[in-house]
């Protein structure tokens, strides 16, 4: 998901913003303005003849245009949605602490009635048509409870038919579902709510009980995170209700995960556009293009941190911090990998943590190769299967696989602590304080980030509306500018382990 803040471009300065800029520059008007300031009008409107705009991102030229165009807007739209957010979740988090002490089930009734109510208000934004998911999921409820009266011969076959289900439906509003809009407003939500019930059904197959009714409505419908995420299990679901009440360090936590979600929002829409021009080389557009997605992400990933946070849920609870904390996203370990298997561990620890506990294990018996390529079609697939996401996640699934082998390889031949990971407990002769350990390191590190840049271009403009010919011929045109830079790095990988065998 990523957020674009900006005005609409007009076709010539009216009256009234005229006035306005004279205030602005504390001139007076009495005919056309002169040719200087003429230049800063078309500057600070972004007339259509200034090279202000490329295809997708607005560039700001000054510090003004910043604040006055994207800062100040986007600020004030995403604080409106936070706090919106943030008030729901504490209003939910007292309600929930106060019906605990009368009953359980009225602690679902709670969620189950704020949530659905904020989903429609906040995320469907009236629309009825898009309401089609609520029937959906209790059908699925019956589902699972036929599926528990029976006996099955593989363990997963209530997961598999539940996720082939829900697969199917995604796919299928992704790509024809009358109106688009509408469905992408609905989908973050759709996503989460079947992640939740595959959950669900795995969990029936390891002597956990199906919830009730009323516990699975209150589950789904959690008003922390059944619209931006994160995913969570049922025991987390209760385990956060049951969780300690307002404090300091609840206060403070909330506080800092709201101005890393504002910090992330603001540098993805503006700053990233000021820091690097549209006259800059192909490799640093691609770059910037790479990064605002990046940051497009851990803005969603911080407000549903924030979310979850309100709502009194934490997941360091076994750990040593002062303040409250709900890690979705590590963006330091994303920026600087050693390795593209450190990006996608840290990119969205929740949905890593899902698909490592209930998908990978499931095709582990196939070979490791067949799990990692089916972890991610299943990855694809929670997203709708569109063709750039697809490219995306196989391109990173081989990219990843082809560094793993050198790295193994070379770590194995020098007995050096330079694996995709750092060890817990290394033994190798030369150690992560060793210069030959730290200058292959900041190779990897450099490669990792080079090969981000190749990946994350594609996802510069995910368009719903374009064939897959044009799709493709898009793909190949960036990597084309890039001169396969990636795909050169992965071969020289998969060579190298080869003959290192």
């Amino acid at each position: 998901m990523s957020l674009k803040y900006g005005i609409d471009k007009p076709d010539l300065p009216g009256l009234e913003e005229l006035k306005r800029l004279q205030g602005y520059y504390d001139i007076d008007y009495e005919g056309p303005f002169p040719e200087h300031l003429q230049e800063k009008i078309k500057a600070i409107m972004m007339l259509p003849d200034e090279p202000y705009y490329s295809d997708d991102d607005t560039y700001y030229n000054d510090a003004v245009q910043i604040y006055d165009l994207c800062l100040s807007p986007t600020v004030k739209q995403t604080a409106h949605f936070m706090f919106v957010l943030i008030i729901t979740n504490i209003l939910y988090h007292c309600l929930a602490k106060i019906s605990y002490r009368i009953s359980d089930s009225l602690v679902h009734v709670m969620s189950t009635i704020i949530g659905l109510t904020y989903l429609y208000m906040f995320s469907f934004y009236g629309n009825v048509e898009v309401l089609f998911i609520i029937p959906v999921v209790y059908l699925s409820y019956y589902a699972l409870c036929e599926m528990e009266q029976r006996v099955f011969e593989a363990e997963f076959s209530t997961g598999i038919t539940i996720g082939a289900t829900f697969a199917s439906i995604l796919i299928s509003c992704e790509y024809y579902y009358p109106d688009h809009e509408a469905w992408l407003k609905v989908r973050s939500v759709v996503m989460v709510a079947m992640m939740k019930i595959i959950s669900l059904a795995f969990d029936i197959h390891r002597n956990h009980r199906l919830p009730t009714l009323i516990e699975y409505s209150g589950y789904i419908w959690c008003p922390a995170n059944s619209h931006v995420g994160p995913w969570i299990t049922f025991k987390e679901y209760n385990r956060g209700n049951r969780s300690n009440t307002i404090n300091f360090s609840w206060v403070i936590g909330l506080i800092k995960y709201f101005i890393m979600a504002m910090g992330f929002v603001c540098f993805s829409n503006c700053i990233s556009t000021y820091l690097i021009s549209d006259n800059s080389n192909i490799f640093l557009l691609s770059f910037r293009h790479a990064m605002s997605f990046r940051m497009s992400h851990y803005f969603i990933s911080f407000v549903g941190s924030t979310a979850m946070v309100a709502a009194g849920f934490r997941n360091d609870i076994k750990s040593s911090h002062v303040f409250w904390n709900y890690t979705i996203t590590r963006p330091y370990e994303t920026e600087f990998p050693r390795s593209l298997a450190c990006v996608v561990a840290n990119w969205n620890l929740p949905a890593h943590n899902f698909l490592k506990k209930y998908i990978y294990p499931l095709f582990l018996p196939y070979g490791q190769l067949m799990a990692v390529l089916m972890t991610f079609f299943v990855t694809a697939m929670l997203l709708g299967l569109s063709v750039e996401v697809s490219v995306v996640l196989l391109t990173l699934c081989v990219f990843s696989y082809a560094q793993s082998r050198f790295q193994e390889r070379t770590a194995r031949m020098l007995d050096a602590c330079i694996r995709i990971r750092p060890c817990k407990v290394c033994k190798y002769y030369y150690r992560c304080d060793s210069n030959l350990v730290r200058f292959f390191n900041l190779l990897y590190t450099i490669s990792t980030i080079i090969l981000m840049t190749y990946i994350g271009c594609l996802m510069e403009d995910i368009n719903h509306t374009r064939t897959v010919r044009e799709i493709a011929d898009g793909i190949t045109f960036k990597w084309s500018q890039l001169n396969g830079i990636g795909h050169f790095i992965s071969c020289i990988c998969l060579t190298i382990s080869w003959i290192l065998g």
